[in-house]
């Protein structure tokens, strides 16, 4: 008798444990649900506002064409056919410097808050020499055609752009929409005067040799200066396409979550804000070589944003460029919370009915035995106490 009321007074605990569990795994329905909300608020003022930006550049680009003359075939079979070739010179900076200073502009969507801001960045590069620009024959006797160089600015969502003023040698320059670059098509680009650019070598003859091409004067150095006023949401990050660069940034936001490849060399949080520097050599990072083959911008992952701290500039491509970047979080966020709470519930519902039971178990008397159904005593019959009086 005394083993069958055990067994039946397991089962019931049992059966009370599945159906408090069935409960919280009912309340993690509704967060996993309100969660996918949140990032769907997000995304719906990123469409109407910008998404996280990635500022990569300035980058200089030259596309040239090669055009010669070749004989195909043989015997009576034999002609001349014109040949071409395409190619693109790039050069990127020897030093960047970027100074950035963010405002907190929150937006909301019914019941969820959308973190923005808006950055008003300074990019500052320099280059020693545009010989990297200078095009280069590969077919003795060819004609060489370039296009004017285009300073490239790759920005990952132009929509957050407010204005964009550029200098070059202390000289304004028209900044102009799009990139004009094959890989990075969201962005803006600007046109190099000629009289800073290597001129390209003249037509060669049977008599002269390759090293003609080198005839072309020397280039003096090119310093460029662009104000950026950028507006977007949850996070910011920049591209070290450099031989040395640095990254300052100031905000009003106190709760920084800094990512990207790199964290800050210095940084400073206070309840008022934060600032942070970035100081990186090509040695650490082969993000300008990666800018001159092309490689894609690294993209925020939204659902790793608002399902915990990680950082936003994080996510994007397998061999995606490396970046310097800062997201804009809540460190209490309730859906994480209440996740949280969710995967230690089991845990305290078992704890419960273990102490019950050995308090039971290693009590003397039947008096402290207790029953699975709360206010009914163990072999009584009836409630403990009698009904409530009024």
């Amino acid at each position: 008798v005394m083993r069958s009321a055990w067994v039946g007074k397991l089962l019931l605990v049992l059966v009370v444990i599945g159906v408090l569990q069935a409960v919280l795994w009912r309340i993690g329905f509704l967060v996993d649900e309100r969660r996918g909300r949140q990032v769907e608020a997000v995304q719906s003022v990123q469409q109407s506002l910008a998404s996280s930006q990635t500022v990569a550049g300035p980058l200089l680009q030259r596309r040239c064409t090669e055009e010669w003359t070749q004989s195909v075939g043989t015997g009576q079979d034999r002609h001349d056919e014109p040949a071409r070739r395409d190619f693109v010179l790039v050069a990127t900076a020897q030093d960047l410097v970027v100074d950035g200073v963010t405002q907190s502009d929150t937006r909301h969507r019914g019941l969820f808050k959308v973190n923005g801001y808006n950055a008003q960045l300074s990019l500052e590069a320099h280059w020693a020499s545009l010989d990297a620009l200078r095009p280069r024959r590969e077919v003795k006797g060819s004609r060489l055609q370039c296009q004017p160089v285009t300073v490239v600015v790759a920005i990952s969502d132009v929509r957050g752009v407010r204005e964009a003023q550029l200098q070059i040698n202390g000289a304004p320059v028209a900044v102009r929409p799009g990139s004009q670059h094959a890989v990075y098509t969201s962005g803006l680009h600007a046109l190099l005067d000629e009289a800073l650019v290597p001129v390209a070598p003249g037509p060669l003859d049977a008599h002269e040799n390759s090293k003609a091409d080198e005839r072309a004067p020397a280039t003096a150095a090119l310093a460029l200066k662009l104000k950026l006023g950028l507006a977007g949401t949850a996070g910011l990050a920049v591209v070290p396409a450099a031989e040395q660069s640095q990254w300052r940034l100031r905000s009003d936001w106190p709760p920084p979550s800094f990512g990207g490849r790199f964290l800050p060399t210095t940084r400073e949080i206070t309840p008022q804000g934060f600032t942070a520097q970035w100081s990186l050599s090509a040695l650490a990072t082969s993000a300008p070589e990666g800018m001159r083959q092309g490689a894609p911008l690294c993209l925020p992952d939204l659902a790793r944003t608002y399902g915990g701290p990680e950082s936003v500039v994080s996510g994007g491509p397998a061999n995606c460029l490396d970046t310097l970047g800062v997201a804009f979080f809540d460190p209490i966020n309730p859906y994480m919370l209440t996740d949280r709470a969710i995967k230690y519930g089991l845990l305290f519902i078992v704890l419960t009915f273990v102490a019950v039971g050995l308090a039971e178990l290693l009590a003397r008397d039947r008096v402290r035995r207790v029953h699975p159904v709360p206010g009914r005593a163990a072999g009584t019959g009836s409630a403990p106490c009698g009904p409530l009086e009024h």
